[in-house]
C-alpha cells in the first residue's frame, strides 16, 4: 500500500566559492515560496545566482541570472550530501 503525502522542497543557496550553505527556505515548489527564500538572500553580496530553468526564477534580475544545469554543480553536490546525512530527505524509491 502506497501512502501519499504532501510534498515539501527544501530550496537551499550555496556559496560557489566557498561551497558554503548560505541560506535555505522549507516550503512548496512555487513563487510564494521562492519569494520568501529570495527575503532571506538578496542582501547577500552576490556576482550572479546560478539556477536551472524554472519559472518561479524570473524573480532574479537577467543580469545576475545564469541558467543550466552547469551552473548548479555546488546546489547538487549540497543536496546529495543532505540525502546522504540526513535520511529523512533522502528519496523514495517505492511507490
Amino acid at each position: 500500500m502506497c501512502v501519499n503525502f504532501k510534498k515539501i522542497w527544501l530550496w537551499t543557496v550555496v556559496n560557489r566559492e566557498t561551497k558554503e550553505l548560505v541560506g535555505f527556505f522549507v516550503g512548496d515548489r512555487n513563487s510564494e515560496s521562492f519569494g520568501r527564500l529570495c527575503e532571506n538572500i538578496f542582501h547577500i553580496e552576490t556576482k550572479f545566482y546560478a539556477t536551472y530553468k524554472f519559472p518561479v526564477y524570473d524573480i532574479i534580475s537577467p543580469n545576475k541570472h545564469l541558467v543550466g544545469k552547469s551552473h548548479t554543480c555546488p546546489v547538487e553536490r549540497m543536496n546529495r550530501l543532505l540525502r546522504h546525512y540526513l535520511a529523512r530527505f533522502s528519496r523514495k524509491t517505492y511507490c
